[in-house]
């Protein structure tokens, strides 16, 4: 069921942004790095430019973070971008 509440959100889109995204990098000289951001200050962060990420991994790799909140207003769950780059480098995004 799709009910408003008296902020005027839906219970179902209020559900959406309680969810994290988990951004994970491993990298091929032995780097892991994990990052856990609740959706909510993901989103408030993507308009300001904080969220400006290039991963060196071998080849520069930019991530269009408008894509991807796009994906998640459209309600994406689970992996939104996996990379592994030729020197075995991974990176990888993911709602839960």
């Amino acid at each position: 069921m799709n009910r408003e509440n008296a902020t005027g959100t839906t219970h179902e889109n209020k559900n959406k942004w309680d969810k994290l995204m988990r951004l994970t990098v491993d990298s091929a000289a032995g780097d892991h790095v994990k990052l856990n951001l609740p959706l909510m200050a993901v989103k408030a962060l993507a308009g300001t430019g904080a969220m400006e990420a290039t991963i060196n991994c071998g080849a520069d790799i930019k991530i269009d973070w408008s894509l991807v909140m796009e994906q998640i207003e459209q309600g994406a769950c689970g992996t939104l971008l996996e990379v592994t780059s030729a020197n075995g480098d991974n990176v990888s995004i993911t709602v839960e």
